[in-house]
């Protein structure tokens, strides 16, 4: 149901689809991903919005539509948490419960000792090492 959920709320909500010139690469990576059930598939965006959790699940879910395999993405840590940004907060969550897509609170670069959002070199470090854990 959550494979489901990840590709067509997105659609519903975003008016995403996918273009017919792109049906035969998404065939190939689903046989490539069928053929090897140990390979992963990370996809990378280079920006973060509010509405990513639902872009992600969709094109997780597109390019994996049985949900074989985890659907994890990196997001800001603190955009993850509510007290700073409620909209990413619970698109994150929903993402999570409805789409299956696991998000990994990030501490960014840029976000290290900037008074604004608090975190140290030393919250950096042990980010890092749990998400190399996940």
């Amino acid at each position: 149901m959550q494979a489901t959920v990840a590709r067509k709320l997105p659609q519903w909500m975003f008016d995403i689809h996918v273009s017919p010139s792109s049906h035969e690469q998404i065939e190939r990576i689903q046989h490539v991903l069928a053929q090897e059930p140990d390979l992963n598939v990370i996809l990378y965006f280079n920006h973060q919005a509010y509405g990513d959790p639902g872009i992600w699940g969709f094109i997780a879910r597109t390019i994996d539509p049985d949900a074989t395999r985890t659907a994890a993405v990196l997001a800001s840590k603190y955009h993850t948490t509510f007290r700073n940004n409620v909209p990413f907060a619970l698109a994150s969550l929903l993402g999570d419960a409805l789409a299956g897509i696991h998000v990994i609170p990030t501490i960014q670069s840029y976000m290290v000792k900037d008074p604004r959002y608090g975190y140290t070199e030393a919250d950096a470090r042990k980010n890092q090492k749990q998400i190399l854990e996940i």
